[in-house]
């Protein structure tokens, strides 16, 4: 668990010194290695990632625990726009936030637009609360 925290204190490190804008290239560039290029472990992936973002001196910050209660907070703001009974990723447009969408795999832009906006029309509407079924493919494959 605690390497899980490390690079979440360092996003809010990001954050909190260079603007809120410079964390989604951030996170961007740490789920892209992550996830797409399968990095391992995290801290090779958060060390490649502060280095490609010039951002090496904001290392230190990963194991600072001055950052928690910021993590904490983000993480409170997350939920209490869905509930407690959701996972990630969520989602939040217009001020409406959900859990989803769980994609195997990464759409083109084209396509990631069409769910963009289909998540959009759906969580328009406060009566609407879920959709699921088997996955069908593992992002793992």
């Amino acid at each position: 668990m605690e390497s899980a925290w490390r690079p979440v204190r360092v996003a809010e490190a990001i954050a909190a010194t260079r603007g809120p804008e410079h964390r989604h290239r951030y996170f961007y560039e740490f789920g892209h290695r992550y996830h797409d290029l399968r990095e391992r472990p995290r801290d090779t992936v958060l060390r490649d990632t502060l280095a490609a973002l010039d951002a090496m001196t904001l290392y230190g910050a990963a194991d600072d625990q001055v950052w928690d209660e910021a993590v904490t907070a983000s993480h409170h703001a997350a939920l209490d726009g869905v509930g407690e009974d959701v996972g990630t990723p969520i989602v939040r447009i217009n001020g409406t936030g959900i859990f989803g969408p769980v994609l195997t795999t990464v759409p083109d832009t084209a396509r990631g637009a069409a769910i963009f906006d289909a998540v959009a029309t759906l969580i328009a509407h406060p009566e609407f609360t879920e959709l699921k079924r088997t996955r069908t493919t593992s992002s793992d494959e």
